[in-house]
């Protein structure tokens, strides 16, 4: 258990930084653009009522959720626990 634990933590934080370097390199790209042909794309994937898609808004709130860490966060979370785990099973 304590072992499946420390690898479940190691692949989300392995995810984490698979996720960063992938979207650094997209945002760069974007990032090149000017702002107002950003602006423009945007503009037209909105529909009538002025939101966007469901692809687009999941999409962005994927990148927000990437950008804040939270993957790494409880990959850590998960290592720690798998290590208490095994030093209390060792000592048992």
């Amino acid at each position: 258990m304590a072992i499946l634990l420390v690898f479940s933590g190691i692949t989300l934080i392995g995810l984490q930084i698979y996720f960063e370097i992938n979207m650094r390199f997209d945002d760069k790209y974007f990032g090149k653009k000017d702002s107002e042909d950003v602006t423009q794309e945007l503009k037209a994937k909105r529909d009538n009522e002025g939101r966007l898609s469901l692809w687009e808004s999941s999409n962005l709130r994927f990148r927000i959720f990437i950008h804040k860490w939270y993957i790494f966060k409880l990959g850590a979370i998960l290592v720690c626990m798998g290590i208490i785990l095994a030093i209390v099973l060792f000592l048992l």
